[in-house]
Parts: structure tokens; C-alpha cells; sequence
């Protein structure tokens, strides 16, 4: 079994009632990646909807990501601001290829 480490990073979402948590997670042997919303119920976060798949799924959605990137990207939907508000360089090769 491969020892995960939990919370990869979390992001403070809808002003700050809710957290976007993404997760390495190990469950009946496997590993899995999770992307869930939390919220807040008084002093404790909870676990809401989201989303977990397969290690070997990171592949496909990386790949898609960037792709939907690109795209809202393109449709002005996506502003280089995103990433200066979480600190992150602006990928220039996203913006030149929806260019």
C-alpha cells in the first residue's frame, strides 16, 4: 500500500465558508486523488460534494485541464489575475497557444 500524505492544498472559496481541498487518499489498498468542497458547520469543516479517482487517472486529467484552460482562456472567461491572486506565475504558453 503507498503511504499518502492527505491535503495537498486547500483554497478558501464563496468568501471564505467554503474550502477547495485536493487530496491523496488511500482506501481498501488503493490510491486515489480527491477534489472536494468543504464547508464550514460553526468551528468545524466538513466534507461536501466532490470528486475521487483512481492515482492513474492524473494523466487524463491534467491533460483535460489544461485543455479547459485553454479554452476559457481563449473565451476571455480565464484572466492572467487568477494566478497572481494564489501567488503562481502566468503560464505564458497557455496564454500564447489560446492566442
Amino acid at each position: 500500500m503507498v503511504q499518502t500524505d492527505g491535503l495537498i492544498d486547500a483554497r478558501l472559496i464563496r468568501g471564505g465558508r467554503e474550502e477547495l481541498r485536493v487530496e491523496l487518499s488511500d482506501y481498501r489498498g488503493h490510491t486515489y486523488i480527491g477534489l472536494r468542497r468543504w464547508y464550514q458547520d460553526g468551528d468545524e469543516w466538513k466534507p461536501g460534494k466532490g470528486l475521487s479517482v483512481s492515482v492513474d487517472q492524473i494523466p487524463f486529467l491534467r491533460r483535460a485541464i489544461v485543455e479547459a484552460e485553454q479554452r476559457a482562456i481563449a473565451l476571455g472567461a480565464l484572466d492572467p489575475e487568477a494566478y497572481e491572486a494564489i501567488n503562481e506565475p502566468v503560464p505564458a504558453e497557455v496564454f500564447e497557444a489560446a492566442a
